[in-house]
């Protein structure tokens, strides 16, 4: 869809890797048009982006070809359970009342 050849080429070790959401508005796509252009919803864009899931490979290699760049060259999110951070432990339930040994 896009000629992008120019900007992995341009990556340095070091460089901020731009998130999708950054790579979609440097080429004024709306969530709609890239999802169309990767054959994916508009939903699994809109997740992503809001850092909600993590794609499947297949899913990633989509939508980096239909912006004309590797996979390698977004900043996918890392995989998120609902209301935890990633660096927060996972709660461990304690006893319930009239649950105590």
């Amino acid at each position: 869809m896009h000629d992008r050849s120019h900007f992995g080429s341009t990556l340095q070790t070091g460089d901020i890797v731009p998130t999708l959401r950054e790579t979609r508005q440097e080429y004024f796509l709306s969530q709609q048009e890239l999802a169309d252009a990767a054959a994916v919803a508009k939903s699994t864009v809109v997740a992503i982006e809001q850092g909600r899931h993590k794609p499947q490979p297949r899913t990633a290699r989509a939508i980096a070809r239909a912006l004309g760049v590797a996979p390698k060259d977004i900043n996918w999110p890392m995989r998120q359970t609902a209301g935890r951070k990633d660096n927060e432990p996972p709660e461990v339930p304690g006893p319930t009342k009239g649950n105590t040994p």
